[in-house]
């Protein structure tokens, strides 16, 4: 199986980049970094940020919410262009307490979660209601593509709609929650994820 894992962080989440980099090294993991989408700092940036969108938005989202979706389908969209099998995804707020070693990738699954989920169960399809982020995942090929044929429009934070995809909920997606691989370290704000301005978008 060919792979990649990438951890997704702001080109100036400096200490953060430190930080994740040295919890993966300490256990084991070679992470490649992924320059997150940014949200702006001004409503001028915001205009122009609003043109690079690919995907439209049908509810008033916070800005940093729309910077996190973008940042993972810009990877789904990556994996979907390259020659691997599947990627793992970290965010720059996990902590790693599992080696590679101690990570089994599940077959015929579309999402594996590697975060903790406190509403599910191990080794069982995303059983909800809530959702626990995107910090620590597997997205196989047959995810991404499902995902990305079915959505055009992005109307609740990224993690949300996955949810929703899910099996449980009556979605295509089959999601899996195993042991957690990283953990969430609640001391550190996301620079991306927190941004407080707000979207205002319209769907198609």
């Amino acid at each position: 199986m060919k792979y990649q894992i990438y951890c997704i962080s702001s080109i100036n989440a400096t200490d953060r980049r430190i930080n994740v980099l040295d919890s993966a090294r300490k256990n084991g993991w070679d992470i490649n970094f992924f320059a997150g989408v940014f949200p702006p700092r001004n409503h001028e940036e915001f205009e122009v940020f609003k043109l690079c969108l690919k995907y439209k938005f049908d509810r008033r989202l916070i800005i940093g919410e729309v910077g996190v979706a973008m940042s993972h389908l810009l990877l789904w969209e990556r994996l979907l262009e390259s020659e691997d099998d599947f990627f793992i995804i970290f965010e720059d707020d996990a902590r790693f307490v599992k080696t590679p070693s101690e990570l089994e990738i599940l077959a015929d699954i579309d999402f594996q979660m590697l975060n903790k989920h406190s509403t599910a169960h191990e080794g069982t399809i995303w059983l909800g209601p809530k959702s626990s982020g995107l910090y620590g995942y597997v997205v196989h090929k047959s995810g991404a593509e499902k995902f990305l044929a079915r959505h055009s429009v992005i109307d609740a934070p990224i993690d949300i709609m996955l949810l929703r995809d899910s099996l449980i909920f009556g979605g295509a997606l089959r999601v899996a929650v195993t042991e957690p691989i990283v953990e969430h370290d609640d001391e550190i704000k996301s620079e991306i994820g927190n941004a407080r301005i707000l979207f205002s978008g319209r769907s198609r």
